[in-house]
Order: structure tokens, then C-alpha cells, then sequence
């Protein structure tokens, strides 16, 4: 079971980073082509991250990022 709190943790702390850098280039890149790619990945990240959330919370593991 610690390697599975370990990626869980591991996953979600990846996806803190990524939706800060999203929201950055969403804003660098808005009103211009890429924006909408940026937009929908970060969306896509944000359910993936309750997802997590949710798992980590049925297996009774704390965030530890």
C-alpha cells in the first residue's frame, strides 16, 4: 500500500503544478489559437484530480503534497 500512497500523492502534486502552469499560458495565450488547448487540457487535469481526490479518500490516504 505505500507505493500506491506514494503515486497517489506523487500524481496529485503534478497536477497542482500543471494547472498553474496552464492557467499562465491560458492567459499568455489568450485570444490566440493554442488557448482553447490549454483550456480544455487544464479542465481535462482538474477532473482527473478529483478522480484522484476521490480515490485517495475511499483508501483513507492524506495529501501529502
Amino acid at each position: 500500500m505505500e507505493y500506491v500512497v506514494t503515486y497517489l500523492n506523487d500524481h496529485l502534486a503534478g497536477s497542482v503544478v500543471a494547472l498553474e502552469l496552464l492557467e499562465y499560458l491560458e492567459k499568455v495565450y489568450a485570444g490566440k489559437p493554442l488557448e482553447p488547448f490549454f483550456a480544455e487540457l487544464r479542465t481535462d487535469i482538474v477532473a482527473d484530480r478529483r478522480d484522484f481526490e476521490d480515490l485517495m479518500t475511499r483508501l483513507h490516504v492524506a495529501a501529502g503534497y
